[in-house]
């Protein structure tokens, strides 16, 4: 369970933090209190709901405004949309590394067919005012190299110092996984419209199809 990002969602929802630290003492440290309040109690419920939907956890979340490293040069925030710089959705598709260090993690190397895919479909998005982005721990550097090997025509996004990986993937509690002692971001993708996750796509089992995923639901939506 993403606990950081399930901390948020209640913080969010108004329930007080001391409520939620003792929902969490008494879930998964085995603290007890004699005398539990009724937010306490709400804290409880919905901790042990959303620990077993990850669609809960994500969906509804406000996005802070949190800077982020971009192959354009500049930083953007994934809230954008609601100080009117993005005027419609944002795609955000999270991939582990494109041609990076080798690993036995076996989805390391879909991260170019699930980019590839996000550009073989660009026009449809863009057709439908939907803003796309990359996301994956790879410095900037190396992702404006494969922006440029790979024709994209969206930006990539960094997530890799530590101060970008602290605002970013521990904020908003995105699956990773470590590997000698380096993080690579899972395969995913989310929506954005306004400042909140509408929908995930987690997991993405198949990244060559996750544009497709994505984009069918947009249309479903629409009929």
């Amino acid at each position: 369970m993403r606990l950081e990002v399930v901390i948020r969602k209640l913080d969010q929802q108004g329930i007080p933090q001391d409520s939620i630290q003792k929902a969490i003492d008494m879930l998964y440290e085995g603290i007890g209190y004699s005398l539990i309040s009724e937010s306490t109690q709400l804290a409880i419920a919905e901790l042990q709901d959303l620990e077993n939907s990850m669609y809960e956890i994500y969906v509804g979340m406000v996005l802070p405004t949190l800077p982020i490293p971009a192959t354009n040069g500049k930083e953007i925030t994934l809230a954008d949309s609601v100080d009117h710089r993005v005027s419609g959705p944002i795609v955000v598709y999270c991939y582990p590394q494109i041609n990076g260090v080798k690993t036995s993690f076996p989805e390391v190397g879909k991260g170019e067919q699930q980019s590839c895919a996000f550009r073989d479909c660009f026009e449809e998005f863009k057709k439908l005012g939907i803003t796309v982005y990359g996301l994956s721990t790879e410095d900037t550097e190396h992702q404006k190299d494969v922006v440029q090997r790979l024709a994209l025509p969206f930006d990539l996004l960094s997530d890799s110092d530590p101060a970008a990986w602290s605002s970013v993937s521990n904020t908003l509690g995105l699956p990773t996984v470590q590997i000698d002692g380096k993080f690579f971001l899972e395969h995913m993708a989310f929506i954005v419209e306004k400042d909140k996750v509408v929908k995930i796509f987690d997991p993405v089992t198949v990244p060559e199809k996750n544009a497709e995923d994505v984009l069918a639901w947009f249309y479903n939506r629409r009929i």
